[in-house]
């Protein structure tokens, strides 16, 4: 993985374009709750954040949990939100009622997976957006 670190609680994915929050606020939150914290967030001089896709979060997983942890170091060993909309769970009985996850527990065998949860549960949010 190649970042570029603008120690603003920023980095860049050089290959994807892509901007991370680097921590998290460390809080778990419902589906709800993490769409509407990422678009509050203020960061780095940017105000347009968002919740980041599945494939996007798989992108990170895809370093391992090591490689991920050297960039982002307050990691949680716990899933992530993914954005969600509804057409995308269309094969769903309640696509409102779910969100995807991508798991980042060195541990599970789900790590870097993709897996559905109801949106009333409670996961980690880590904020993305278009730098390119």
């Amino acid at each position: 993985m190649a970042y570029v670190n603008h120690a603003d609680g920023t980095l860049t994915d050089a290959k994807t374009g892509l901007m991370w929050q680097v921590d998290e606020d460390g809080e778990k939150k419902q589906y709800g709750e993490a769409l509407m914290y990422c678009q509050m967030l203020s960061l780095g001089g940017y105000e347009d954040w968002r919740l980041p896709s599945k494939e996007e979060l798989q992108v990170l997983a895809r370093a391992g949990f090591e490689g991920v942890k050297r960039e982002f170091s307050k990691l949680q060993n716990e899933r992530y939100w993914a954005a969600s909309p509804e057409e995308e769970l269309h094969w769903a009985e309640n696509p409102g009622k779910i969100a995807y996850t991508v798991d980042f527990d060195p541990r599970s065998s789900n790590f870097g997976q993709a897996v559905t949860y109801y949106r009333t549960y409670s996961y980690f949010v880590r904020a993305v957006r278009d730098a390119k």
